[in-house]
């Protein structure tokens, strides 16, 4: 009964009060969820050169920059409107901060700052149509995974609840929402929640689940009655996933974006073995060496939002890496293209001197999970050929068998390039939101040592 009232009436109410128009939005997402591939393109075609021509017209920071950046800014597409142009940064945007909001915008603008992975600060400026297409995208997300509009969730972050504006939205959506501390959460605290809310839903980062996963495990509690779940802001590797279906007797959604800069890419529906691209509100690439990824290549992701006319993202190098799927569609019937995987950060990849790349939810999951008595660790790349393996010992733990255990794995892995030392700590330190990180490369992707600190 609710669910009904909640999107007919309340919906389009919280619509007014924000200036949005999520609930248009979503409504517009439910009817080009059964395109075809060829009218998908379509539709993306024309928003791309819609944007692209505002852009032009109204941005003197990307005139400036499409005409001055050098060859190795560049980058050639399988878009013909973005063939050639150059990829845009985190850092070219904050230097050019006076130039945004663009003058010739007259809606309403978000000020959203980030510290990013660096801890850096950036503020992103966002239309208040992009605003509308960011939730209702989250929306369609949750409604792919099996989750109906005003049913109650549950919602575990890191950020506390202090406007009033939020707290009443929270009540509407039927949402409990629950703030951690990244090093301690309260699993006990969060299973209460869920019997008293009977929420069907969770949303949450992967690692977060996971521990709730492994509370559940450890003291023989069943799902008191979750049937949705999913998982966004960190990497959601397959021991986590296993561990998480497995308490839960559910299967786990993820879904992948950009939180700052207020756009959802892709996300997996409930077969969870490939991502669909949002192509109604964004344009995705996978670049490799200044080229578009071909079918199972790892590449840089970079993005070009189409409904931000505010401070527009054209060739946005996101900082993460995904491999490129293999164009064949998805059983589950969506005609939106796909890319197989979300690799992560690419300071988070380790490169060797072959001149490979060892992916760490591929190569660094398995012996970890073998070992017993190890509860915590962290790969460092300090030099090209030289990892530090970090490592947090439980009682029992045999420190000699473990070392030597990790050292083959890797050696393996790597063909004998890598130079492997170990530390062992009282604890990992957590990355710039609180989030585990169990990789660190202080290498870039070029090879070169950058400066960044571990834990930052």
């Amino acid at each position: 009964m609710y669910e009904r009232i909640f999107q007919r009436v309340v919906f389009p109410v919280l619509d007014r009060l924000n200036q949005t128009e999520i609930s248009k939005v979503l409504a517009y997402l439910g009817e080009t969820e059964s395109y075809s591939a060829t009218d998908l393109r379509d539709l993306q075609d024309r928003k791309l050169r819609a944007l692209l021509s505002w852009t032009q017209d109204h941005s003197d920071f990307y005139r400036d920059f499409w005409a001055t950046a050098g060859k190795e800014r560049r980058a050639s597409s399988d878009y013909p409107e973005l063939d050639g142009l150059p990829v845009v940064t985190k850092e070219d945007l904050r230097e050019a901060a006076d130039h945004f909001p663009l003058p010739a915008y007259k809606g309403k603008v978000l000020e959203i700052r980030t510290s990013g992975s660096t801890g850096t600060p950036t503020q992103f400026l966002r239309s208040h149509e992009q605003e509308s297409w960011f939730w209702a995208t989250r929306m369609r997300i949750w409604q792919w995974a099996g989750y109906e509009l005003g049913e109650p969730y549950l919602a575990l972050n890191l950020n506390k609840r202090k406007k009033l504006s939020k707290q009443l939205q929270d009540l509407l959506f039927r949402c409990t929402y629950l703030s951690y501390n990244a090093e301690n959460l309260d699993s006990r605290g969060v299973m209460d929640a869920l019997r008293r809310s009977r929420a069907i839903h969770i949303n949450a980062f992967g690692s977060t689940l996971h521990l709730l996963a492994r509370y559940m495990r450890d003291n023989d509690i069943e799902n008191p009655g979750v049937r949705v779940l999913t998982t966004t802001g960190d990497n959601l590797s397959q021991e986590h996933r296993e561990d998480i279906e497995s308490a839960f007797g559910v299967p786990v959604v993820d879904y992948y974006g950009a939180g700052g800069e207020g756009t959802h890419l892709a996300s997996q529906c409930t077969r969870a073995d490939r991502y669909h691209l949002h192509v109604e509100n964004s344009v995705v690439e996978i670049l490799r060496d200044g080229r578009p990824a071909k079918p199972g290549e790892v590449g840089a992701v970079v993005f070009t939002q189409l409904d931000n006319r505010a401070m527009p993202l054209v060739r946005y190098d996101l900082g993460d890496l995904a491999t490129m799927g293999d164009g064949e569609p998805c059983p589950c019937g969506r005609a939106h293209p796909t890319i197989r995987a979300i690799n992560g950060r690419a300071c988070d990849v380790i490169l060797t001197p072959r001149g490979g790349a060892l992916l760490p939810q591929f190569f660094f999951i398995g012996p970890f999970k073998m070992l017993d008595n190890l509860r915590g660790y962290q790969v460092v790349q300090e030099e090209l050929d030289r990892l530090v393996v970090k490592l947090v010992a439980d009682a029992g733990c045999d420190k000699e068998a473990s070392e030597k255990a990790i050292r083959e794995y890797i050696s393996e892995a790597a063909e004998g390039s890598l130079k492997i030392g170990f530390e062992w700590v009282d604890e990992i330190p957590l990355a710039g939101l609180g989030k585990p990180r169990p990789v660190v490369s202080k290498i870039s992707t070029s090879g070169q040592q950058e400066s960044s600190e571990v834990g930052s």
